[in-house]
Formats: structure tokens, C-alpha cells, sequence
């Protein structure tokens, strides 16, 4: 026998089903993320998105939690993607588009970057070493997605009885060695942007914000290591 719902808890169930039945216009709804993840649509497509209000709340929702990462965005397949049961857009992607959540993420974590770095915007060489962090961090968060929908462990055949039955080796998941693969490649590219600092500290290239550039240089990789991987991790 089911338990009794409270009034409460029957209230939120009929406004859930109100909010389903009721279909809004995203380009109408006064939100930031929102607007900004119509930014990342031809004009003529974000105009016409729709969906039911139920799910442009949990879009609102989910989109305000996303986790700073990047790369090049994969190309939106809807439903048929890979991540489409974490993915706030899934049931209105563009499809065939650039995927506007990795295109978000993508836009946030290089001014976090920026910003905890202190990047030369004219430094070619800063701006590669950020763009390739926030590549690397795209990649280490479809490999935590791949785990949290398939979990750490995979069975690899390992042979056929001769009554045909498969025996299989429970192996660790091959989306854990690409997470682990990517945070190790972050973290040196972060630590080699801290070398190259502190050597233009060193021969006056640049002038540390402290006396001693070693120091400076740490610093600057803490601060990195603050602003950005504790949302990623």
C-alpha cells in the first residue's frame, strides 16, 4: 500500500504535471544561461525552440550546476548522444550543431583560466597552454560522464569454454584510463605554463607581483588549481 500523500507533496505533484502540460518559448524565458545557450544557435533555430516549462526549469536548473571543461564540442546527436541522460539540452540539441553545453563550458573555463593565470591576451604562447587545459578538461569530463553512466569496471572476454560459454575478466573501464590520462596531461600543461613563468620572471620578461619568482609561479599554479579544478573534481 502506498504511503499518503501530503497536501505538500500533492501540490508539487499537480504543479509538475501543470508545468509539463504548459509549453513555453525559450528566446521568452528571462534567464541568463538561457540566453546564453540560444547564443550558441543560428538565429533562426533559437527563435523557434520550445519545449514544456517543466523541462526549461530543469534546463534553468542544471544549466546554472554545469562544471568548467572544455574542447572542441562534440556535434550534437539529441537523444542518440552518449551523454544524453546527463545533458540538460537533450531533447531540444541542435542537431548536427556544435553542442551549445560543451560551447558554454568551453567559453567559461578559458576566462577562468584567464583570469586565475593572469594570461597575456597577446601571448601566443599563454593563450595555446589555456586552450589545451580546457581541451584536456573537456575530455576528463565525457570520460566521468562514460563512468557515471557505465561505472569504473568493464567485462573483457577472455575465452569460450568448449561448451561455448563466455568467461570474461572484469577489467578497470577504459573511460577511467582516458580520465586519468587527461588529468595527468592538465596537470603538466599547468605545471610547464608555471616554468615558463617564472623564467620570464627570472630574466625581467615580466615582473612578479612578489619579490621571489619561484614563489610567484607558485602562487600563480595555486591559484589555477583554486578557481578551476575544484569545480571539475
Amino acid at each position: 500500500m502506498e504511503p499518503v500523500k501530503t497536501d505538500e507533496e500533492l501540490a508539487t505533484v499537480e504543479k509538475e504535471h501543470e508545468e509539463k502540460e504548459e509549453t513555453v518559448r525559450l528566446e521568452d524565458i528571462d534567464d541568463p544561461n538561457i540566453k546564453q545557450l540560444l547564443d550558441k544557435y543560428p538565429p533562426a533555430v533559437a527563435k523557434n525552440l520550445m519545449c514544456s516549462k517543466y523541462n526549461a526549469n530543469r534546463m534553468i536548473a542544471q544549466l546554472k550546476n554545469i562544471a568548467v571543461d572544455n574542447s572542441i564540442p562534440m556535434i550534437c546527436r539529441g537523444p542518440d548522444c552518449p551523454y544524453s541522460e546527463s545533458c540538460p539540452i537533450s531533447s531540444v540539441g541542435p542537431l548536427g550543431s556544435p553542442c551549445p553545453v560543451e560551447q558554454i563550458i568551453m567559453d567559461k573555463n578559458i576566462t577562468d583560466y584567464k583570469k586565475s593565470l593572469e594570461v597575456d591576451g597577446l601571448d601566443r604562447i599563454e593563450i595555446d597552454a589555456v586552450m589545451e587545459m580546457s581541451e584536456a578538461d573537456i575530455m576528463l569530463r565525457r570520460a566521468n560522464a562514460d563512468i557515471a553512466i557505465n561505472g569504473y569496471s568493464a567485462n573483457n572476454l577472455k575465452f569460450v569454454t568448449d561448451d561455448g560459454d563466455p568467461i570474461y575478466d572484469v577489467v578497470p573501464a577504459v573511460a577511467l584510463h582516458v580520465a586519468n590520462m587527461y588529468k595527468k596531461r592538465r596537470d603538466k600543461i599547468i605545471k610547464d605554463f608555471a616554468k615558463t613563468r617564472e623564467l620570464k620572471y627570472k630574466h625581467g620578461i615580466l615582473k612578479p607581483a612578489v619579490q621571489d619568482p619561484s614563489k610567484e609561479a607558485a602562487n600563480m599554479r595555486k591559484r589555477a588549481e583554486d578557481g578551476v579544478y575544484e569545480e571539475q573534481e
